[in-house]
C-alpha cells in the first residue's frame, strides 16, 4: 500500500507541477504579447513623430514666438508648423498613455501626471482655437478640460518669463553678472 500511496502522491505532485508550468507559460506569452504590442506602438509613434517634425522644419521656434507675441502676424506656414507641433504633443500624450497603461496594467489612468503638456497648446490663441476644432471626446479630452478647470488658460509670454526667469537687464554685460577673468 505504501508504494501505491507514494505513486499517487508523485502523480499528484507531477500534475500540480504541470499545471503550474502551463500557467507560467500562459503568463509569459501574455507578457511577450504585451511587450510586442508596446514595441509596435512605440515604433509607429516614432515614425509619426519623424513625419510631424519634418513638417515643422527648423523654424518652429520662430512660429511659436509669433504665436506668443504677435498672433495676428501668423502666416500660413506658421499655422502649418503650429498644427504639427500640437499634433506632436497629442501623439506624445497618446503614446505615453498607451505605454504606461500597459506597463502598469492600470484599469484607470490618472491623466493629472501629464496635464502640464496641455500648457503649450492652451497658451496661445491659435492653440486654443485648434483644440476647440478637434472636439476630442476621450480621456485625453477629459484631462484637458480638467486642466483648464484647474489652471485656466495660461499666458504664453508669462509662461516663458516665469519658466526662464529671464530679465534682459541682468543679461547685459556688467549688470550684475560677473564677467569671466581675461587672461
Amino acid at each position: 500500500m505504501s508504494n501505491d500511496r507514494l505513486s499517487t502522491s508523485v502523480h499528484i505532485a507531477t500534475l500540480i507541477a504541470l499545471i503550474i508550468g502551463v500557467l507560467l507559460v500562459i503568463w509569459e506569452l501574455r507578457i511577450t504579447r504585451e511587450i510586442a504590442r508596446v514595441e509596435l506602438m512605440s515604433e509607429a509613434s516614432a515614425q509619426y513623430s519623424a513625419r510631424i517634425q519634418a513638417m515643422m522644419g527648423e523654424e518652429s521656434a520662430a512660429s511659436w514666438a509669433r504665436a506668443c507675441d504677435a498672433p495676428e502676424s501668423l502666416t500660413t506656414e506658421d499655422l502649418i508648423i503650429l498644427e504639427n507641433l500640437h499634433l506632436e504633443i497629442l501623439n506624445n500624450l497618446r503614446s505615453t498613455y498607451a505605454i504606461e497603461r500597459i506597463a502598469t496594467d492600470m484599469a484607470v489612468y490618472d491623466w493629472r501626471n501629464w496635464t502640464s503638456n496641455f500648457r503649450r497648446i492652451f497658451s496661445t490663441p491659435y492653440g486654443r482655437w485648434w483644440w476647440q476644432q478637434l472636439n476630442i471626446d476621450s480621456e485625453i479630452g477629459d484631462a484637458a478640460e480638467a486642466y483648464l478647470a484647474e489652471h485656466g488658460y495660461p499666458d504664453c509670454r508669462a509662461r516663458y518669463d516665469d519658466y526662464y526667469a529671464f530679465d534682459a537687464v541682468q543679461a547685459r554685460p556688467g549688470a550684475g553678472a560677473t564677467a569671466p577673468a581675461e587672461g
